[in-house]
């Protein structure tokens, strides 16, 4: 089925992230096979920076995303995915990598509230202190790591916080029907 998807939501909220951060940003980016087309849309966004309050655990990005895309072979294709960066912001105000994260776009209609698990590679003992006092924790050499899985298998790292999402899809067919949400019936008229 060829099929278009309209999806619309936020980049809501971060949490758990490292506490010696003194605000985070988010970038994100729709990541995709030669199977889907753009239509509408930024495939890419950065979040403004949250600057933290003392110790409060949970940031607030409240970034839009509003995507529409096209595929020609729904039921072939792999499903796109949204893939963030967080970055943390020190106190002499230096950008570094707090974590990396992905997550599939759903494909049916209807309201999915998402979590987007955020992690970055894991250094040594030594990579780890000297991050603490001056910065750089390890990065990925290749950021595109981040959506495939076996290539990541075997790497060392260690998780970081979660990103929220809500995201309201529609699903349409080149006939103009919306596929239905289960549970909710169309009115006829």
């Amino acid at each position: 089925m060829a099929a278009q998807v309209h999806c619309i939501g936020c980049l809501e909220t971060g949490a758990d992230f490292p506490s010696e951060a003194y605000g985070l940003q988010m970038r994100w980016s729709l990541e995709r096979s030669d199977d889907w087309q753009l239509l509408e849309g930024a495939g890419e966004g950065t979040s403004q920076i949250h600057m933290s309050k003392g110790a409060d655990p949970l940031c607030t990005f409240d970034h839009p995303l509003d995507v529409r895309l096209h595929c020609d072979a729904l039921a072939k294709a792999a499903a796109p995915r949204i893939k963030v960066e967080v970055y943390q912001l020190d106190e002499l105000d230096r950008l570094d990598i707090a974590g990396y994260g992905m997550v599939h776009l759903p494909l049916s209609t209807g309201t999915h509230a998402l979590e987007i698990h955020c992690w970055r590679p894991a250094g040594s003992w030594y990579e780890n202190l000297s991050a603490k006092f001056i910065g750089g924790y390890p990065r990925l050499v290749r950021p595109q790591l981040v959506v495939s899985a076996a290539e990541r298998f075997g790497m060392a790292t260690e998780t970081t916080g979660t990103i929220y999402c809500t995201l309201n899809v529609f699903v349409v067919d080149l006939h103009g029907e919306v596929e239905e949400e289960e549970g909710v019936e169309e009115s006829k008229e």
